[in-house]
């Protein structure tokens, strides 16, 4: 599992933007998919040709939020990296100038249709009512790249929470078009993996500041997505949020808002309500010198 670092300038910045840790307060699971980007055997299996030993080890974070996500009436979508023919013939610059010929041919050979790099992990939980959608690009929102946008339009999700591999390839691609899009973006700090923990916690952190909520599955209710299946009550229990990134605001002196000190337990002394939730307990932690109430 990847170990997240959190650098103090990039959270202060990320933190003075957006007015506080969490952009959306709650999560309507009937609007919401999980979108589980290319943990197929390709990238999966020991040996294979883009091979990521580090997505073993977020299947069963991938899983729980599945699970919890389909109780609640959610949606969960598994994306196929596609290196079928029409992919090849439409993305020359990818096949001709970023892959040696070696590599080319492993890579159509691996993800073509019908073969076992392009099948899904078999340690992931498909359910029979899950999608599968096939991804000619790197981002499933590129033009030519899947029927992913018209899927998620027609059933009218609005929300999409986002794990897989790679963190800083197809998962950052598919989660920066996606709140382009004008979908409310959830990217999973341990529901996704890429080779080191550079690349991944780049990743994050650009998304943290200017494209996506981040954050964890695993942190306890307050900080992961351990509440998924209270999306409609309180918003701590529903916004992934890195609870160290709450801990170094709060060491800057940001008090927390009443109903969240980081540990999802009542409110203690110091804390106060927060100026965009009329006094509900939405988790934001608030800068020094703002308002203590109102809308």
């Amino acid at each position: 599992m990847h170990k997240p670092e959190i650098l103090p300038a990039i959270a202060e910045r990320a933190l003075a933007r957006r007015g506080g840790v969490r952009v959306f307060d709650r999560l309507d699971p009937a609007r919401t998919a999980h979108i589980v980007v290319d943990l197929q055997n390709g990238f999966m299996a020991a040996g294979a040709v883009c091979e990521i030993g580090n997505a073993r080890e977020i299947v069963s974070n991938v899983n729980r939020i599945s699970a919890v996500l389909r109780k609640a009436g959610g949606l969960v979508v598994y994306l196929q990296h596609t290196c079928d023919e029409e992919a090849v013939r439409s993305w020359p610059v990818f096949f001709e100038h970023f892959c040696s010929p070696e590599r080319r041919d492993r890579m159509i050979a691996a993800f073509t249709p019908g073969a076992s790099g392009h099948e899904v992990w078999d340690g992931l939980d498909v359910q029979p009512r899950d999608l599968k959608v096939r991804k000619r690009r790197f981002g499933a929102f590129a033009p030519g790249s899947s029927e992913l946008h018209a899927i998620l339009q027609e059933r009218g999700i609005d929300t999409l929470i986002i794990t897989g591999t790679a963190s800083n390839v197809c998962c950052e691609s598919t989660a920066r078009d996606a709140m382009m899009l004008n979908y409310k973006v959830f990217f999973i700090e341990d529901g996704n993996a890429t080779h080191t923990d550079d690349e991944h916690n780049a990743t994050s952190l650009q998304h943290g500041s200017a494209g996506a909520e981040r954050g964890p599955v695993r942190r306890g209710e307050a900080g992961g997505l351990n509440g998924l299946n209270s999306l409609h009550t309180r918003c701590h229990h529903a916004c992934p949020m890195t609870l160290d990134f709450a801990a170094r605001a709060q060491s800057r002196g940001w008090p927390a808002c009443a109903g969240h000190d980081g540990s999802g337990q009542a409110p203690t002394s110091g804390t106060r309500p927060c100026p965009r939730s009329g006094g509900r307990r939405c988790g934001r932690l608030l800068p020094p010198g703002r308002a203590s109430s109102g809308a």
